[in-house]
């Protein structure tokens, strides 16, 4: 089929990949628009934090080009030597510099969440895991956190790269698998190099490596050596680092705010007390988002178990075939994790969460937008209204997971009066506790 043919006649190709499509060029186009919104007619920072970012790379570039020597903070030391490199090439004295990191930051998570989708799931799948991650990027978020230049947006880059690899990786067999086994642990060491606590990303990568791939059934030699190869990847960037630390004579500093400086220092100001507080300013600021991400991630959950547990396969085949999905809703929930256990709940920390959970709404909505195949016998319109009908009861359970002191309309409009009075309920104990 040559070209032409292809794309402009094959109906079925067009079926499958214009809304996905379609959906990826709306997610990048309303993703440069945020960035550029600060970059023009002047470039301007959007956020305190990529003043002391940038102010760090001056210190890099006019000193030894080694974090925690030339300046110090407690995040990893990628962070900023990639803005530093940024700044040299394109002036230590303009915003522009960081304002076109952040740009393309921005448009690699789009993409890079829109491929994970893809290679894990469908490209229905892909189009909204696309959208939802430019939404909660750009509207969700204030551009402090969303649009700013920071740890996690930085870090989610080697995650979301990391899952693409183990993908590739477990697809099948080909002559590259080794090299993306090797390729995932390296990335997943530059994320944690990048904004420590998106190491624990890495657990459910090595752990899908040991269960081995889905098409075929590995030796537990076979499975070691993948698991080897993957920690050979992963010990090769903090082997350089680290030499580079030694050779200098600063490894001790590195030692100290790369892991001791955040717990003692950081972690200092979080008591008791300061814990309630923090809970109490979550609930009343962002309880419905809280409880919208709860509801999916117990939505995706029960849905992926339920799959699993029907499937008849014997021990670890049946492990093998549901992997991406378990995977995936493991990630979401380390993810939040991830974002939480500080108790400082900085906006721009769940930056961490947003692109996991786009993955998670394109995994498990995906099936509503996808048209349904006709039955034998079975005409166009009978399969749209087959469709339509699976889409309303897919709302229909939702709605109910998330609230079920809601009344769940025909069409799966839902009124959110339990959900309401949760938060009233949650916001009343803790000043209960107060007082």
């Amino acid at each position: 089929m040559t070209l032409s043919s292809r794309f402009w006649r094959d109906r079925a190709w067009w079926m499958r990949w214009f809304a996905p499509l379609g959906a990826l060029v709306v997610s990048v186009l309303i993703t440069a628009r945020a960035h550029l919104h600060y970059l023009f007619p002047y470039a301007t920072p959007v956020s305190n934090d990529e003043g002391y970012i940038s102010a760090f790379a001056i210190r890099l570039i006019q000193g030894h080009w080694l974090p925690y020597v030339d300046a110090i903070s407690q995040r990893g030391p990628v962070l900023y030597w990639i803005a530093a490199v940024a700044m040299k090439i394109g002036g230590i004295f303009s915003w522009v510099p960081i304002r076109l990191l952040a740009l393309t930051m921005g448009l690699s998570t789009v993409a890079l969440t829109f491929l994970v989708a893809l290679e894990f799931f469908t490209p229905m799948a892909a189009a909204l895991a696309s959208l939802a991650v430019t939404y909660l990027l750009n509207y969700e978020l204030n551009p402090w956190d969303g649009v700013g230049y920071n740890g996690e947006i930085v870090a989610m880059q080697f995650v979301l790269a990391s899952f693409l690899a183990i993908s590739r990786a477990q697809r099948g067999p080909t002559p590259r698998r080794d090299r993306w086994i090797v390729a995932a642990g390296v990335l997943g060491a530059l994320a944690g190099l990048s904004k420590q606590v998106t190491l624990i990303h890495m657990a459910p990568v090595a752990l899908w490596l040991a269960i081995g791939r889905a098409d075929v059934s590995e030796s537990l030699r076979d499975r070691r050596r993948d698991l080897a190869r993957y920690l050979a990847g992963f010990a090769v960037p903090y082997a350089l680092v680290l030499g580079v630390y030694t050779l200098s004579g600063h490894l001790g500093d590195f030692i100290y705010y790369y892991q001791r400086h955040g717990r003692e220092i950081f972690m200092a100001p979080v008591t008791g007390e300061y814990m309630r507080e923090k809970i109490r300013e979550q609930i009343d600021k962002y309880f419905f988002s809280i409880a919208g991400f709860s509801a999916m991630g117990f939505y995706a959950l029960a849905r992926a178990l339920k799959t699993f547990l029907e499937d008849p396969s014997p021990g670890l085949a049946r492990w093998r075939a549901h992997a991406p999905s378990l995977f995936t809703v493991a990630q979401f929930a380390l993810a939040a994790f991830g974002a939480s256990f500080t108790w400082r709940f900085f906006p721009h920390y769940f930056v961490q969460v947003h692109p996991i959970a786009a993955l998670v709404a394109g995994m498990t909505f995906a099936p509503a937008f996808t048209p349904a195949a006709p039955a034998e016998g079975d005409d166009e319109p009978s399969a749209r209204r087959r469709t339509y009908a699976s889409f309303v009861v897919r709302n229909q359970e939702l709605a109910i997971v998330a609230d079920t002191g809601a009344v769940v309309n025909v069409d799966g409009a839902i009124r959110v009066s339990g959900v309401a009075a949760t938060r009233s309920v949650l916001l009343q104990g803790l000043r209960s506790v107060e007082t």
